[in-house]
């Protein structure tokens, strides 16, 4: 396991079944969390809330609807500094490219930026691959890597699912990662 101790992460969207999976996994490793949470996901924030502060970790909740709002700056006013890690992980029907474009400004030296890609977002997929590596090199000098994690429709159907997607959330926000940019994994519960 790696140990994600004196880093904060943001995870939007963090009340589904993805987010929650990866936000409970850096809470586990000791990462301070900044939860998104939109006005449609309200019920269960303050569980995810509660089970995290139980880990010994800090934690905050954020709520703001991106589909009204593009106030991205609220997400990083609850930490002191800026996040180290961020996981952009969209409802279905949405995608974060603008948030990516923000992130990679407001995070860390260092930082890591992993987007979920959502499985109706695939048939954009190669350009969002090009526009990836565009942001990709854009921040390599100041050493944050920018990678994705894609999912195929069928995924959700296995119980570990989102178990899986977290394991390479994991592995791409960890040092382990450090001169991977620009990449993805794509978990497709083994069916090719």
């Amino acid at each position: 396991m790696f140990k994600f101790q004196h880093k904060t992460a943001i995870i939007t969207y963090s009340l589904n079944e993805t987010g929650k999976a990866i936000a409970e996994r850096f809470a586990s490793l000791g990462a301070k969390m900044v939860l998104h949470y939109s006005e449609k996901e309200n019920y269960g924030i303050d569980k995810l809330v509660s089970d995290i502060k139980a880990m010994g970790t800090g934690v905050y909740k954020v709520r703001v609807n991106f589909k009204e709002q593009t106030n991205y700056e609220v997400l990083f006013l609850p930490q002191k500094r800026k996040p180290d890690i961020i996981v952009l992980n969209p409802e279905q029907d949405e995608s974060l490219m603008q948030l990516i474009q923000f992130a990679v400004k407001h995070i860390a030296d260092k930082g890591r930026v992993i987007y979920i890609v959502p499985k109706t977002d695939l048939q954009n997929f190669p350009d969002f691959i090009e526009q990836m590596k565009k942001q990709a090199s854009f921040v390599q000098q100041r050493g944050i890597t920018l990678n994705a994690i894609v999912t195929k429709n069928d995924l959700f159907e296995i119980p570990t699912g989102s178990i899986h997607i977290a394991d390479a959330a994991e592995f791409f926000a960890s040092d382990l990662s450090d001169l991977i940019s620009g990449q993805y994994i794509i978990i497709n519960g083994l069916k090719l």
